[in-house]
C-alpha cells in the first residue's frame, strides 16, 4: 500500500519544501514532523513522537464524534516522516476502545493564497464512545488522553465542579476584598467628614470668638427683671449691684454701672436666672453672674438690634431668692 500519492507536481513540490524545512526543525525549530504514533495504557493512551514547534503547532484541533464513534486530530504546519511512517494505515495493539489509525497530509492554501498551509489529520475509529483530549505537548512527543464516554463526563463534571469551585473562591475573595476596600474608603469618608466638622467648629468658634471679642467698654447699662413670681426680688438685686457691690464691680470692670430698668414679666414661672448680652458685653455678664446667688444661663442676644440702651439684661427665676 502506498505511502501517500501526489497527483501534481506542485504536491510534490509543497510537500518536498516542507520535508527539507521540517527535517532541519530539530536545529531552527521551524516546523512539525511525525515520525510515530504509539498507544499505551490500554487505548487510554495516545503519543505522536516527532520533532514539534509550539509557535508553529499551537493549540491542537481535537474533533470529537460520538454519533460516528470517530476522532480526528489536526496537526497544522505538519508532515509525515516517510521513512519512519511509510503508510497510511497504522497498525494498533489489541484494544477495548480503538479500532483503527489512518494518517493523512491536506495541503492547502493561507487565505492569502500566497503560502501553502500543510497539516497533518490522524483519524481514529474507535469501537466506543471515546474522547480525546490533549494533555501537553513537548519539543518531540505530543500526548493525547483518550477516555470512554462515561468516564469522559465524569472528569468533566470534576472539572466544571472545581472549576466553579475556583470561582466561587475567586468570587469570595473579591467580595471580601471589595468589602476591605468599602471600609477603608467608609473609613476614609468618616474622616473626611469628621475633619470638615472639626474645620467648621474651628470656624464657628472663630466667629464667636471674633464676635465676643471685647473691645473697651466704659459703661454698661443693665435691665433686672422679675419673672420668679416673687415680690421686689428685682430690687433686691438692683441694690445689691447698684449700691453695694458698684464700687467693686466699676474699679473690677473699668467700667460704670448703670441699672436703668427694674420691672416685672408677664411671665412668672421661670425656674431659672438667665443673663442675655449685647456683643462685647460677654466679660461683663459672666461677672455678675458671679456676684449673683445660683447658677445662670449666659445667653447671646438674639437679635442685637432690640432694646437698645440695655447691654445686660437679666431675668430673675425662681431659683434667685
Amino acid at each position: 500500500m502506498g505511502r501517500f500519492l501526489l497527483k501534481n507536481i506542485f504536491w510534490f513540490a509543497v510537500i518536498v519544501q516542507f520535508c527539507l524545512t521540517a527535517s532541519v526543525s530539530a536545529q531552527n525549530n521551524q516546523g512539525n514532523v511525525l515520525s510515530e504514533v504509539r498507544v499505551s495504557n490500554n487505548g487510554k493512551m495516545l503519543e505522536l513522537v516527532g520533532s514539534f514547534n509550539k509557535s508553529k503547532l499551537g493549540k491542537l484541533k481535537i474533533e470529537n464524534s460520538f454519533e460516528d464513534k470517530s476522532i480526528s486530530i489536526f496537526l497544522p504546519w505538519s508532515v509525515v516522516d516517510p521513512v519512519a511512517i511509510p503508510n497510511n494505515e497504522v497498525s494498533l495493539p489489541e484494544s477495548d476502545s480503538l479500532d483503527s489509525l489512518t494518517i493523512n497530509e491536506n495541503i492547502s492554501k493561507d487565505q492569502k493564497g500566497t503560502q501553502p498551509n500543510v497539516e497533518v489529520e490522524i483519524l481514529i475509529n474507535t469501537k466506543k464512545d471515546t474522547h480525546a483530549s490533549q494533555l501537553d505537548v513537548t519539543s518531540n512527543k505530543i500526548r493525547i488522553s483518550l477516555l470512554n464516554k462515561a468516564e469522559y463526563l465524569k472528569r468533566e463534571e470534576e472539572r466544571l465542579k472545581a472549576e466553579n469551585e475556583r470561582k466561587e473562591q475567586e468570587a469570595r475573595a473579591m467580595a471580601l476584598e471589595q468589602s476591605k476596600k468599602d471600609a477603608i474608603r467608609m473609613d476614609q469618608e468618616r474622616a473626611k467628614m469628621e475633619e470638615i466638622a472639626k474645620q467648621k467648629a474651628i470656624e464657628a468658634t472663630e466667629v464667636i470668638v471674633k464676635r465676643f471679642k471685647e473691645k473697651k467698654i466704659k459703661m454698661m447699662q443693665v435691665s433686672i427683671i422679675n419673672a420668679s413670681g416673687h415680690p421686689k426680688r428685682a430690687y433686691k438685686l438692683s441694690v445689691f449691684l447698684g449700691r453695694l457691690q458698684k464700687n467693686y464691680i466699676e474699679k473690677t470692670l473699668g467700667a460704670k454701672i448703670d441699672i436703668i430698668n427694674i420691672s416685672n414679666s408677664y411671665k412668672s414661672d421661670q425656674s431659672q436666672t438667665s443673663i442675655h448680652f449685647r456683643d462685647n458685653y460677654l466679660k461683663p455678664a459672666l461677672f455678675l453672674a458671679n456676684l449673683i446667688p445660683g447658677e445662670q444661663r449666659i445667653i447671646s442676644m438674639e437679635d442685637q438690634t432690640q432694646k437698645t440702651g440695655i447691654d445686660i439684661e437679666i431675668f430673675l427665676g425662681k431659683d434667685y431668692n
